[in-house]
């Protein structure tokens, strides 16, 4: 039975950062849809934020603003919790992020067939045109949809899912005019171009699938029925059948790309600025990638592509001419490039390799995505096992905070820190316990520091009592001054007041008293003991003991220096 349709599987490689918008309304927003910490890009989640707690009253405020710095103070801690995805943020810039299309269900970057198509449709314009030069019209070359002959019809591409994007920046390769000559440089603002590299300024990011990263796709090719269907009399049946042989397809490609490149290759080489030479690499580099035999192709699609590419490039032979070819206000026409910076590599964009593979491979391809898939599910569930460990670890952390709290308000200050310590333990950067370890701490420093006074006081205590225990007589024999025997005196008896009845002296604790007196005083010059005689000399004795026991004392020193 006669197949109506030829189907293809095709593997798709992206060789150059590829970008397919999603829509001017779908741009993601600095300060709505995203923000930056620490050159990380985190696009935020409203439904996360909300059940997160934080308040919607100040969020709708600050999304108004789009103040992305005060958006980030209000979502303090909780940054990943809340956001859907992160991704390395290329430059320091407030631009918007041109978004990349997905798949509405897996949320995927995707290739639709309809781009593919686009791209193929614009080399098979330039590969039917007649060599003249008037205008051509597309319905002259591709049939129409209204008589059912319109060639693409016939040739249809599926979508091609993708695993992951990053953001790539971009910049404006623009000539610019130095006295006559027209120079190659860097676009800055609006009116400045100048020969220096600078990733600010007048650049753009986006969404866009890697280098290196494949997905799988299908063209299907209705040969028969576009014979059945198509024109007799179309003059260029017989070249576009051929094109309904995927061999030949891949070489009208090639042929194709191989012009572009080797045209972009001599625009930058003539227009030679700071970097062009590693954009002249990169294109050189994935001009070699494309085969011999045409068992694949490499096609140049999506954001970043240009006039040259976009049109089919059937207008112009050389590109270094456009370069200086002026329009009606005498700027030169098509003289800008769109160049992505990535892995310090400089790309024209939407360069992919396109590849037949057979249903073996489909799987191998299929299972490695698979595999990736589950791994992104993986780290996102030990993501969310991770956010939930957190989020109990700052509930234990809080209770016991709570809790430690509570002893400290009871003056309980070893429980209180012990429950502190508990609570550092189990978050180290947390900053409640910090300044109530700390005041802690020094309420038991100040503790410790009265604890030892009294010890030392009761330490203090104990010797005096140890040296209360001497006798009158020791304690005053080695004194030989009158005065300083009545401070002894006085010391010796708060020492042992607990033992003096009354706090009073005993008959033999005066005979002591009396004797070390009358031993001193054998001691004295003539002048001395003439003073001592005096009785207001022994007031302060007088306040130990009876005033008639001083007065005897006097009158028997008077008598000891009668007899001297």
């Amino acid at each position: 039975m006669e197949t109506l349709n030829q189907k293809y599987n095709i593997a798709i490689t992206v060789l150059s950062p590829l970008s397919i918008g999603a829509g001017v309304e779908k741009d993601w927003v600095k300060g709505t849809d995203f923000v930056i910490k620490d050159k990380i890009l985190y696009r935020l989640n409203l439904k996360k934020m909300i059940q997160s707690g934080i308040d919607a009253q100040r969020l709708s405020t600050s999304f108004a603003k789009k103040n992305a710095k005060e958006i980030l103070l209000i979502i303090g801690n909780k940054l990943e919790k809340v956001s859907d995805k992160t991704y390395t943020f290329p430059v320091d810039t407030d631009n918007d992020v041109k978004s990349f299309i997905k798949n509405e269900l897996s949320g995927n970057p995707i290739i639709p067939g309809s781009s593919l198509k686009g791209a193929i449709r614009s080399i098979i314009f330039k590969y039917l045109k007649d060599d003249n030069y008037r205008e051509p019209k597309e319905k002259d070359y591709f049939g129409s949809a209204k008589e059912g002959d319109e060639l693409m019809r016939f040739i249809k591409f599926s979508d091609s899912e993708f695993q992951k994007t990053e953001l790539v920046n971009t910049k404006i390769f623009n000539l610019f005019k130095k006295g006559n000559e027209w120079n190659g440089g860097w676009k800055h603002e609006r009116r400045l171009t100048n020969s220096q590299f600078d990733p600010m300024g007048f650049n753009t990011i986006y969404e866009a699938i890697p280098p290196n990263e494949q997905g799988v796709c299908t063209i299907m090719m209705s040969d028969i029925a576009f014979n059945k269907i198509g024109s007799h009399k179309d003059k260029y049946k017989g070249k576009k059948e051929k094109l309904f042989n995927l061999n030949y397809l891949f070489q009208t490609i090639n042929e194709h790309t191989k012009e572009y490149i080797g045209k972009e290759i001599t625009f930058f080489e003539k227009y030679a600025t700071e970097k062009s030479d590693i954009i002249v690499d990169s294109l050189k580099e994935i001009l070699n990638r494309i085969p011999y035999d045409n068992s694949s192709c490499i096609l140049k699609m999506a954001a970043g592509s240009g006039f040259h590419s976009i049109t089919g490039d059937w207008q112009y032979d050389n590109y270094t001419k456009i370069g200086i070819e002026r329009n009606e206000g005498g700027i030169p026409k098509y003289k800008s490039r769109k160049v992505a910076i990535y892995n310090e590599k400089f790309y024209l964009m939407g360069f992919v390799s396109l590849r037949q593979i057979d249903e073996e491979e489909i799987d191998r391809i299929q299972k490695a995505k698979e595999a990736e898939a589950q791994e992104k599910v993986d780290k996102e569930r030990m993501k969310q096992e991770c956010l939930a460990l957190e989020k109990q670890k700052m509930v234990n952390y809080e209770n016991t905070i709570q809790q430690a709290k509570v002893f400290y308000n009871e003056e309980e200050y070893i429980k209180s820190i012990e429950s502190f310590e508990k609570a550092k333990s189990i978050l180290p950067e947390g900053k409640e316990h910090r300044e109530f370890i700390a005041e802690i701490q020094k309420i038991l420093d100040r503790e410790k520091e009265k604890e030892e006074l009294k010890e030392m006081n009761r330490q203090i205590e104990l010797s005096k009592q140890i040296k209360s225990q001497i006798p009158l007589s020791e304690r005053l024999q080695p004194i030989q001054k009158i005065p300083t025997l009545i401070g002894g005196l006085k010391t010796w008896m708060k020492w042992n007041n607990e033992y003096l009845s009354n706090g009073c002296l005993s008959n033999n604790d005066i005979d002591v008293l009396r004797k070390q007196i009358f031993y001193i005083y054998s001691l004295m010059n003539k002048r001395d003991k003439e003073l001592w005689q005096n009785i207001n000399k022994w007031r302060e004795l007088s306040d130990i003991i009876d005033e008639d026991e001083v007065n005897k004392i006097i009158k028997e020193l008077k008598k000891l220096n009668t007899k001297q």
